[in-house]
């Protein structure tokens, strides 16, 4: 797949910070699980240590950078999905839509829409 310098920027942006909040060997999991497609079997024989030790290292990882704001706030910036917003149980009893409904219809301008038609007949029936 092909990107362009637009969508490349952001990427090479992304990664150096997530180069900077974790530690090297941490990083290096990541980087070649998500990049490299590598599985925790070919990085645990490449490094000399169990699998579990990989998943690990992974896990830990990722919760680090789930807590990061930065990197939170520059994946919305450039319009990746927003999976840190949840929908409780109580707003989904409400809306009857999960968050990953609700991020690609706000994507589409959905509730723009329907807001403006709510406000128009609001004004209207005055």
């Amino acid at each position: 797949m092909e990107y362009s310098i637009e969508q490349a920027e952001p990427k090479r942006i992304l990664w150096e910070m997530i180069k900077n909040c974790l530690d090297a060997e941490q990083y290096e999991t990541i980087y070649c699980y998500f990049v490299r497609n590598a599985t925790y079997s070919l990085l645990a024989t490449d490094r000399g240590v169990s699998i579990e030790y990989i998943r690990t290292k992974k896990a830990k990882a990722l919760r680090k950078l789930r807590h990061n704001n930065h990197i939170k706030k520059l994946a919305e910036d450039y319009g990746y999905i927003n999976y840190y917003r949840h929908v409780t149980l109580a707003g989904f009893k409400q809306t009857w839509t999960s968050s990953v409904e609700l991020e690609v219809l706000s994507r589409e301008g959905y509730f723009e829409r329907m807001l403006k038609e709510l406000e128009l007949k609001y004004d209207n029936a005055i």
